[in-house]
């Protein structure tokens, strides 16, 4: 057995890496919640809602994208970075409910 890397073991490592990057651009694992939902399913359905069934006064812009970044955020949490994404998501909530960042 030849410890050379011969240009057939290159053309299955590439095809292996770019399996794999594809992965991670059309579906990361850290997005995928259960059987074929993803995060942004989640997120799609979340904004229609909240536009389809604004509170009384509506929601300002910036809560909006706020509230949906925190929502990606605890939802991405347990299959990425954990309480970072947890801890984000607060920063985002909070921007949502009082219109500035904690602590500026």
């Amino acid at each position: 057995m030849s410890d050379e890397f011969t240009s057939d073991d290159y053309d299955v490592a590439m095809q292996v890496a770019e399996s794999n990057e594809s992965d991670n651009i059309e579906r990361p694992s850290h997005y995928q919640i259960k059987d074929g939902c993803e995060v942004i399913d989640v997120r799609e359905w979340w904004l229609y809602m909240a536009e389809s069934n604004p509170l009384e006064d509506g929601y300002p812009i910036y809560a909006l994208a706020s509230l949906d970044r925190a929502l990606e955020y605890l939802l991405r949490a347990p299959g990425k970075n954990g309480m970072e994404d947890v801890r984000k998501a607060y920063q985002y909530l909070h921007r949502a409910i009082y219109g500035e960042w904690p602590h500026e």
